[in-house]
């Protein structure tokens, strides 16, 4: 679904609503939380260190709670108000040539949010929903390794082209994607650092 403006927040609602009941894209649910890659699809997987401790890891936590890794400027994101939670529908709206466009759906297909004697992990997976223009999961994910007390943010995208416009703009997409990579990294490094 290309939008050349953004929806307006009157239809946004009944937009969240449709896509809560439309069908995922893909058959691989979960297929970002252990980064097994189905044939034919790209595997992205971007980590970066964002320092250490306990107050790190809550800074990175509520940043990925607040979705800070969508604060981009060129990228933008309407999200749920409720906690992050399996079967919530988020939207994101790109800005290529100075114009908003594109309403991409994906809904949430797992959380992590668990601890044990070596690590704390917090995070989660979402996948294409219908309309969507990609086909695949991608993964936000928080860890922290008690052993070496550093923390650490990783990304991890499994897709592949779902419509005939990303199939013909196959390199612009790449380069998209990689800028939302690198993007993504400083964001949330930028959200949790330490005062």
């Amino acid at each position: 679904m290309l939008h050349i403006l953004r929806p307006s927040a009157k239809k946004m609602p009944k937009l969240i609503e449709e896509w809560r009941s439309k069908p995922l894209t893909y058959t691989e649910i979960g297929c970002t939380r252990f980064e097994q890659v189905p044939p034919g699809y790209n595997k992205d997987k971007h980590r970066i260190l964002l320092g250490k401790g306990e107050s790190t890891f809550d800074k990175a936590k509520c940043a990925i709670q607040n979705w800070k890794m969508y604060d981009l400027g060129w990228m933008d994101v309407h999200r749920p108000v409720a906690p992050i939670q399996e079967g919530e529908v988020s939207v994101t709206f790109i800005k290529l040539f100075g114009i908003w466009f594109s309403a991409i759906p994906c809904r949430i297909v797992y959380t992590i949010d668990e601890t044990n004697n070596n690590k704390s992990l917090f995070g989660f997976g979402f996948g294409t929903v219908q309309d969507h223009p990609e086909i695949g999961e991608e993964k936000f994910l928080i860890e922290w390794d008690h052993n070496s007390d550093s923390v650490y943010y990783e990304v991890c995208a499994i897709s592949r082209s779902g419509h005939f416009l990303t199939k013909c703009g196959y390199p612009v997409m790449r380069c998209l994607q990689k800028r939302f990579f690198r993007d993504t990294l400083q964001s949330i490094l930028r959200n949790s650092k330490v005062d």
